[in-house]
Formats: structure tokens, sequence, C-alpha cells
């Protein structure tokens, strides 16, 4: 297998992978920032900004190397299509933390809303015929609510 052949699909399953996880984190951290620093202002100035401030950065870069890499690999079609799942990535994470957060006391709510969401988003995916890592990026994100819904892990 050549190297070309290969980088054809790791690096798109990299991208939505590794890339909706650092948008997700991006996003938590920004906001942490956000929430932290207008605290800071009034009452606890017990938080350090800078230690926060970094894991943003480092996330950033990180992302952006992901970005250089599949952009510098692939045609503008294909990129798009790779950066559309990688976002869609992101925003079906980011659906599922608020079900589970929304639900936390309530496991069975957590399933029926989760599908209920879910579901139409695959069939939609499905009737307009959306390229394969779309599909990927849905079941990525329903693998991994699964997996910590299944072992129970907390955010």
């Amino acid at each position: 297998m050549n190297t070309r052949k290969t980088l054809g699909w790791l690096l798109p399953i990299l991208s939505i992978m590794f890339g909706g996880f650092l948008l997700f984190n991006i996003a938590f951290v920004g906001f942490a920032l956000l929430i932290n620093g207008l605290r800071m202002q009034g009452i606890d100035s017990d938080f350090n900004i800078m230690n926060t401030l970094l894991i943003f950065l480092g996330y950033s870069a990180a992302l952006g190397l992901l970005i250089f890499g599949v952009y510098k690999n692939f045609d503008k079609v294909e990129f798009k299509i790779i950066m559309k799942a990688t976002f869609l990535t992101l925003l079906l994470m980011a659906t599922l933390v608020m079900i589970g957060i929304l639900f936390h006391d309530n496991s069975t709510m957590i399933i029926i809303v989760s599908l209920a969401l879910m579901i139409p988003i695959l069939i939609w995916m499905i009737s307009k015929k959306l390229h394969i890592w779309y599909f990927f990026s849905w079941s990525f994100v329903m693998v991994l609510g699964a997996l910590i819904y299944l072992f129970d892990i907390q955010i």
C-alpha cells in the first residue's frame, strides 16, 4: 500500500475523530476561559488563567496542524467534505453531551432523547446520499456516546 493511498483514508479519519474532539475541547476551554475570566473579575482570584490559555492554544495548534495536513493532501472538494464532517462531529458531540447533562439523573431519557435526535439525522444523511465521511462522523459520535454511557464516564 503506498503512502498516498494510506493518507487517503487515514487523514480523514484522524481529522474527523481528533479534529472533532479538538474542536469540542477548544469550545469547552474557550467557554471555561470566558466564565472563569468573568468570575476572576469579582469573586474568585484563585483561578490561573495562564494554564487554561496554554491548553486552549495547544488544542488550537494541534487542530491547525491537522487541518493543514488534510488541506495539503486533498483537493478542495474533498477538503470541504472532510472539514464539514469534522464540524459535524463537534455538533453531534455537543448535542449528546447536552442531552447527558440535561437528563443526568434519568438514563432512560438520555437514551430516548439521544436516539430521537440521532436517528432522524442518520435518515436525513441517507436521504441526501451524503459522502461516507459524514456517516463515519455520525458513527464515531454514536459509538463514543455509547461507550461513555456504558462505562458511566462523568464529564
